[in-house]
């Protein structure tokens, strides 16, 4: 999608921005969706694993908008759908029919789930510190389900969604959440490091919060990039959600990130 709107933007000569609200936006009045928030101050606070991240949440680069970076409202969200359940005549009803029907039969920018001789189209992301469901089917009247929530993080609610809309598909079991770590819990992993081989790179620290250990990444400068709440996913083993870094504190001292399949060994800043 986002390689599309590159292609979109090239062809036409205007931005994504622009695209977006006089192509899908404005003809479906979709008043309050947009790249730029029509009232900051109605902003949720971005939160991963508990931590809120709003003064550092990153934000989406322009050449990845066509994947995402939208702001909306549960309101907005559901005067879409319900224009995909009972399409009206006009250039709204041309979008849906074109998104609906596709390419050899398969939706754009829509997953389909058959249950029972029933279409179910959603769709679903999560980045950032929020989470976003969007989907519906048209059988028996209709039936639409929107999810916004300001936590990045594994937990179910997606599923949840997707259960409302067909009920075969199971709940998630919730485990329940692990009990406070003990006071001095985390205190072998507290300190300032740099990556081996980029000593005057960022610098990465670790803090006790108390009932978790602290990731506060800041540039050179003392610039902060990030801070957020490690989850603990075994004895010494971390991670830090919304991204694909791992962190694992050795029983020598060492201390491994791992990104991805990129293993990089973190060093005490002295």
């Amino acid at each position: 999608m986002a390689i599309l709107a590159r292609a979109l933007v090239s062809r036409t000569g205007q931005p994504t921005q622009l695209l977006v609200e006089r192509r899908v936006s404005r003809p479906m009045e979709l008043d309050s969706t947009g790249y730029e928030p029509v009232d900051p101050n109605r902003l949720a606070r971005a939160h991963v694993g508990g931590a809120d991240i709003s003064d550092t949440r990153p934000q989406t680069a322009d050449i990845a908008r066509g994947a995402g970076g939208l702001h909306t409202t549960a309101r907005d969200l559901l005067s879409f759908l319900q224009q995909h359940i009972a399409p009206q005549p006009g250039r709204a009803s041309q979008i849906v029919e074109v998104a609906l029907s596709g390419e050899g039969c398969v939706p754009l920018g829509w997953q389909v789930h058959e249950q029972d001789g029933r279409r179910i189209f959603h769709h679903s992301g999560e980045a950032n510190g929020y989470q976003a469901f969007v989907g519906f089917h048209a059988a028996e009247g209709g039936v639409a389900v929107v999810l916004l929530t300001n936590s990045s993080e594994e937990d179910g609610l997606q599923t949840i969604a997707l259960h409302l809309l067909d009920p075969a598909v199971a709940l998630p079991a919730f485990a329940p959440r692990p009990s406070p770590s003990e006071p001095g819990t985390f205190n072998g992993h507290l300190g300032v490091y740099v990556i081996e081989g980029m000593e005057n790179g960022n610098r990465i620290a670790f803090v006790d919060l108390g009932e978790s250990l602290g990731y506060i990444e800041t540039m050179p400068d003392g610039g902060l990039v990030r801070r957020a709440r490690l989850e603990e996913s075994a004895p010494g083993q971390f991670r830090l959600p919304g991204t694909p870094v791992r962190i694992q504190f050795e029983d020598g001292g060492g201390v491994r990130m791992m990104v991805g399949e990129q293993i990089l060994h973190l060093i005490p800043q002295n």
